[in-house]
């Protein structure tokens, strides 16, 4: 590929721009901002369960999403489901066991 601006200068130091590249839409931060070597499929926050309610506020069904809990309880938003080897952002958590009950709700 023939590169048309020669004469312009990188936006962002290569370590920035190599983050934002690795960064997927719905990832609570930039990726590859957490412990070198984790991912995201590491990660406790990755996949939660949904709780759906009716207008009596009884739960009426439960499913596993792949988003990022810590994506929802930021912005109250789920986001799309990540790839489990996206490289872990900054509020990585190694999990124990399986993902918590997300309870923030999506809106």
């Amino acid at each position: 590929m023939k590169l048309l601006t020669p004469h312009l200068t990188p936006g962002h130091a290569p370590e920035l721009a190599a983050q934002i590249r690795q960064t997927r839409p719905g990832m609570a931060h930039f990726a590859a901002t957490g412990p070198l070597g984790a991912t995201c499929g590491e990660c406790v926050y990755l996949g939660c369960w949904k709780q759906v309610r009716n207008a009596a506020g009884e739960i009426v069904d439960t499913t596993r999403v792949k988003g990022c809990a810590k994506f929802l309880a930021l912005t109250g938003k789920r986001g799309p489901a990540l790839p489990p080897g996206t490289p872990a952002c900054k509020y990585f958590e190694r999990h124990d066991g399986p993902p918590d009950v997300c309870t923030a709700r999506a809106r």
